[in-house]
């Protein structure tokens, strides 16, 4: 049995037992049956090609078939080992889990208490409000009770003079990273842990217990300042943001803006040091080296050492590590003669690295860094050789779609957008790369001797940066610039690789397709330009798999917030969003509400309807107004926020982003398609100068079908009942959902309302931990002995529900 490339495929089987520990899958008994199957089968192989070696009857020897046994025992050795590669992911992913598991239910407990923290300085990074530290080998004590831990992240105001190695001791509150408790959110838990560590500590002044450094990491990390301040020295400010984000790995500098511009075009790997920058760094390195009169050995040795130092400098990133050990086993290829397999490379940085930190799978740097390698390497040589690409242009042009289609499904996963001429753009900003690396790397150099021929150097990098902005403001006046897709399911993504696979398969087969067998003489066919437009309507094919489907029936979340209300509902017609704010969360409108709306793939709100207007209801939804990215399409504010001074920042934000306002009272409804919002009670008219807000509270039946679910804002007792004596006999008939007003208060849901209502399922949106005391427990109580159910945002994250109009389906994000 041939295997070819076994390093990727044990680094296949290791990555699939990572995968299936973290996902929680119980897959122990699967592949202990598969072991036990797997020897089992071998020796009954080796027993029945002994039995025919040994002949049969008269003891005669029979000549064995030619090469039975070698093959039947390389292949019986080949599924154990890579079985042995699946248990071996497993338990390592298994045993780091269960180990921040274990240090986030400890930091858990602590909540609220300070803690006294020990350990040694790991990475340093020091800004203008306080200093970061990433503690190894750490360890946490509350009194007599104590843990330790393998990483935890500090930020600490003010401190000694520390360095990388330091034993230093501090105290603060210890906390968990929290998961994103809202679709569409980005996950810090998941990015911590993909540093290693489940827990931060907000600390007070940081006391060095042993003044002792690492002289090389500390020497790195300095290396790093002076080369970020020779640059603030010699770039314009402009330019310094990706500048130090190219060469030094550092993005902190960058204005939002300009992310945001690299990564709407599909070019943000520009940014992220990463093969391509070490292939240009390494190999300017190894080949000066060479030219100084260095033999090979003593010029890779060298070269990889600064190699592995820049990689360091950097930040140590998933994929500039990527790079460092491809590089390296590049150079120990050539060293020994041996030849050089990419995949094979990639393979062995992978496993290295994933069993350093398993999260790392999770990590879109990670995935589309690897996901590169393998779509040049892998399915780019394949199809280099099958159109019959011999010139450097057409094996660029096919290694860039090759690489397009690959990273398609991660980048729509986590960006939830695509940008539709990155194809074109890469082609014509790579090339300039190299330019604008060595330009950076030169400025430093000179820059350190002499300022004027830094600014010199860096001139260069500057008109290709000059260039890439031209070239994206040009991209962004084309029709569809940037693709909104949302989050695809998982059946999607496996549907993209499928039809992927197949279509690349027929591809390949049409390159022996009508040729007569053993002929091999001949002038070449050339380079097949139908292959070439096949494989490009296969990439637009694969990428309809990744179109948004329909929408079925009405979904409605109840966002987790924090403090404060927002809910989205959304149908085939349309999209509307009620409330948006929080108390305790600052960027709701950023963070949290677009994510989400991006990650359903809507662009446009139809009617966003506020309640009232106090901020825990309305800060999200003027960022969204203010801010761009989701357009708002009609404002509805209550009836007795018309001409009042507390709604003029809506009104304002409202005609900044040409939205029509609208006032909603009793009575009054909206549409979209089946789904219809009406207003049911919309204050007392006789207390229309009341300063309350809360007393301004919509009243909204929401309908779909024989679905109901009824909004009451920040209504109090004295509102319910009002709205009692204002609503007819079936008006509040047929309400199986109760959104409970005021976060749960015990000033609101009073008993004759809850009566009257008598709701299956009541959603309380709410901050866990929060000052106020919500949600009351003589709600809950009151709740509990009507028999309702009760989902908290402030326990299970976002509330998600489905209805087709008839039955209803209901989940906690955090319990998914």
């Amino acid at each position: 049995m041939t295997i070819k490339r076994p390093l990727l495929g044990l680094a296949g089987s290791f990555v699939l037992g990572e995968v299936l520990a973290l996902l929680d899958v119980a897959a122990i008994p699967w592949i202990t049956g598969a072991f036990a199957a797997a020897c089992a089968a071998a020796v009954r192989g080796k027993w029945r090609a002994k039995r025919r070696l040994n002949g049969a009857g008269d003891g005669a020897r029979s000549a064995p078939a030619p090469g039975l046994r070698r093959s039947r025992g390389t292949g019986f050795g080949v599924l154990l080992l890579f079985l042995a590669a699946l248990l071996a992911g497993f338990g390592r992913a298994q045993g780091v889990r269960d180990r921040l598991d274990g240090e986030a239910a400890w930091a858990g407990k602590a909540a609220g208490v300070k803690v006294s923290v020990t350990g040694t300085v790991e990475r340093m990074e020091e800004k203008e409000d306080q200093t970061e530290l990433w503690l190894r080998d750490a360890a946490a004590k509350v009194g007599r009770e104590g843990m330790a831990f393998g990483r935890v992240v500090v930020y600490a105001d003010s401190g000694a003079a520390v360095g990388i190695g330091s034993a230093v001791s501090l105290r603060g509150k210890l906390e968990a990273v929290e998961r994103a408790t809202n679709p569409g959110e980005f996950d810090f838990a998941r990015y911590y842990r993909s540093k290693g560590a489940a827990c931060r500590l907000y600390g007070e002044e940081v006391t060095a217990a042993d003044g002792e450094t690492a002289p090389y990491f500390e020497g790195i990390r300095r290396f790093r300042l002076w080369c970020g301040g020779v640059l603030e020295g010699i770039c314009e400010p402009s330019d310094l943001g990706v500048f130090k984000a190219v060469v030094l790995g550092d993005q902190s500098s960058m204005d939002q803006g300009m992310k945001d511009m690299y990564r709407s075009h599909g070019i943000s790997h520009l940014l992220a040091v990463s093969g391509q920058h070490l292939a240009i760094v390494g190999g300017g390195i190894y080949l000066l080296l060479r030219k100084a009169g260095m033999n090979r050995g003593r010029a890779g040795m060298l070269g990889g050492a600064l190699v592995v130092s820049y990689g360091i400098l950097t930040g140590g990133s998933g994929s500039a590590l990527r790079a460092v050990v491809m590089i390296l086993c590049l150079w120990l290829a050539g060293y020994l003669g041996r030849s050089y397999d990419c995949l094979s490379a990639m393979g062995l940085a992978g496993m290295w690295l994933l069993w350093r930190q398993p999260y790392l799978l999770f990590q879109s740097g990670f995935q589309l860094s690897f996901g590169a390698v393998w779509a040049i390497g892998g399915l780019g040589g394949l199809l280099n050789e099958a159109l019959g690409a011999e010139k450097g242009w057409q094996r660029t042009l096919i290694c860039s779609l090759c690489v397009q289609m690959v990273l398609a499904p991660a980048t729509v996963w986590h960006y939830f957008r695509y940008p539709i001429y990155g194809l074109v753009l890469n082609l014509l900003v790579v090339p300039l790369a190299a330019i604008l690396v060595y330009s950076g790397i030169l400025g430093i150099l000179l820059g350190g001797i002499c300022p004027p021929a830094g600014v010199l150097a860096v001139g260069a990098g500057h008109y290709v940066l000059a260039f890439y902005e031209r070239l994206c403001g040009l991209f962004s006046g084309l029709p569809g610039d940037s693709l909104l897709v949302g989050r695809p399911g998982w059946g999607q993504i496996l549907g993209y690789g499928v039809v992927m696979a197949a279509g690349v398969g027929l591809v390949v087969r049409r390159k022996t397709m009508g040729r007569p067998a053993g002929k091999t003489e001949g002038k070449p066919p050339g380079f097949r330009w139908c292959g070439l437009l096949s494989v490009f309507l296969l990439y637009i094919v694969c990428f309809c798999v990744l179109l948004p489907r329909p929408q079925a029936g009405l979904s409605v979340a109840c966002l987790d917030v924090g403090q404060g209300d927002g809910l989205v509902f959304t149908c085939a017609e349309g999209t509307v969003l009620v409330d948006g704010g929080s108390s305790s969360r600052s960027g709701l409108g950023e963070h949290c509400l677009k994510p989400y709306l991006e990650s359903r793939a809507v662009e446009t709100v139809d009617y966003a309807i506020v309640s009232h207007g106090d901020s825990d209801h309305v800060s999200g939804l003027l960022e969204l107004m203010e801010g761009g990215g989701v357009r708002i399409r009609r404002l509805v504010l209550p009836r007795m926020a018309r001409g009042k001074e507390d709604y003029a920042g809506l009104v304002r934000a409202a005609g900044g982003c040409g939205a029509q306002i609208l006032y909603m009272e009793a009575g009054d409804g909206i549409s979209l398609g089946d789904l219809r919002f009406t207003c049911l009670y919309a204050g007392n008219p006789a207390q229309e100068t009341d300063a309350d807000k809360n007393r301004h509270s919509l009243a909204v039946r929401v309908s779909y079908g024989q679905f109901g679910l009824f909004l009451t804002g920040d209504m109090d007792a004295s509102c319910e009942a009002g709205l009692l004596r204002a609503c007819g006999p079936g008006d509040l008939a047929g309400i199986q959902v109760l959104k409970a007003a005021h976060h749960g208060s015990d000033t609101s849901s009073s008993p004759e309302f809850l009566d009257r209502l008598g709701p299956k399922l009541v959603l309380v949106s709410y901050g866990n931990g929060n000052s106020y005391g919500h949600p009351s427990p003589k709600v809950l109580e009151r709740l509990r002995e009507r028999g309702s159910r009760i989902l908290e945002t402030g326990r299970c994250g976002a509330i998600l529900l489905w209805t087709d109009g008839k039955r209803v389906e209901c989940r906690g994000w955090l319990k998914r």
